[in-house]
């Protein structure tokens, strides 16, 4: 809704509800109604999944596509995997 708006409807919108957020917090084990992991490769309903086909099943990790990933430093150097959400223009 607040992607198809226009300026001023954006304002009215913004009174009544929350905008969109790309950011994600992770503590509460679920996102977007999706597990953070899933062991048996059931990726659709996970942001992380063990690969279950092709030539790296079971050696690496799906990820989902409907999520932006970002591999980054973190203030303490550790090195971060940042899924965000997608919001199409």
């Amino acid at each position: 809704m607040f992607l198809a708006a226009n300026e001023s409807q954006r304002d009215v919108l913004n009174r009544y509800l929350t905008p969109p957020n790309k950011e994600i917090n992770l503590r509460g084990g679920k996102v977007d109604g999706k597990d953070l992991f899933k062991p048996d490769g059931g990726s659709l309903g996970a942001l992380i999944a063990i690969r279950s086909c092709g030539t790296l099943a079971d050696r690496c990790f799906f990820l989902n596509s409907r999520y932006d990933w970002q591999l980054i430093h973190d203030d303490k150097g550790a090195l971060c995997l940042k899924p965000e959400r997608k919001f199409k223009n």
